[in-house]
């Protein structure tokens, strides 16, 4: 087994911080690091965005030897996750999905949110589309199974391009045309959403447990139930595992 890239391990100590979070997931970072769609927190230049289930917490960041709490922000109930995509935050809870504007990162301000049924709700962001998994399980068991692929180029008002059936949708990651969806024991759906009205199944791989992915530089970084893998971005071919113990 060849060893972990060392330009990885940031993304795979983030990861590992939240791979056995299951049911209460959490964020993923776009300005100073990146993070998994399951993530509670992402970091965004000087700022830190923490979400629990109901808040979120800002954070200045400036001095790392004296961070400072700046405020609170109510969120509404039920919030599982956030992802920051250029000046927004994007924050998934079992209702919809919550756009925030960070232009003024000290101080977020609410523009919208997505709703839909009753449903566990990480998301990414790429250009104009918003990619959210909903899916029955435990807490979540009133909602649906599948990828909701959303209009975001006004963010005031999100709109739903195209919904895609699933089979036990958990985090997910995007990199250009392909969308790489984990399925938790049912392993990895890999997506062709290049035309976002006709998505197309890439490939399969129902011989892992996945939980988590983050689409690297150059390497896909991908956590289940046994551990992180590390796996070669174009072949899919397993570069390095670090054992880490069952989360279910």
């Amino acid at each position: 087994m060849k060893k972990i890239l060392f330009p990885s391990l940031l993304f795979l100590l983030s990861l590992l911080l939240f791979s056995c979070a299951s049911d209460n997931p959490a964020a993923g970072p776009t300005g100073t690091g990146q993070g998994g769609s399951m993530a509670r927190f992402a970091v965004v230049g000087d700022y830190l965005y923490v979400v629990d289930s109901r808040l979120l917490h800002v954070y200045d960041i400036s001095t790392s030897s004296n961070p400072l709490k700046l405020k609170d922000i109510e969120l509404g109930v039920n919030i599982e996750t956030i992802f920051p995509y250029q000046n927004r935050l994007f924050i998934g809870s079992m209702e919809g999905m919550h756009i925030y504007d960070i232009a003024a990162p000290e101080s977020p301000v609410y523009l919208s949110t997505y709703r839909h049924v009753t449903s566990c709700d990480p998301v990414v962001v790429q250009d104009n589309i918003a990619y959210v998994t909903l899916r029955t399980d435990n807490a979540c068991a009133r909602g649906l199974n599948q990828l909701d692929l959303i209009d975001i180029s006004n963010p005031a008002a999100p709109t739903l391009i195209n919904s895609f059936p699933m089979d036990s949708p958990f985090g997910l990651g995007i990199s250009d045309t392909t969308l790489f969806v984990c399925e938790g024991k049912n392993g990895l759906t890999v997506l062709n959403v290049a035309d976002p009205h006709n998505i197309e199944v890439s490939r399969r791989f129902d011989n892992l447990h996945a939980f988590d992915v983050i689409p690297a530089e150059n390497s896909l970084i991908l956590t289940g139930n046994s551990g992180i893998f590390q796996f070669d971005y174009a072949q899919l071919e397993e570069l390095s595992h670090l054992p880490t113990s069952n989360c279910e």
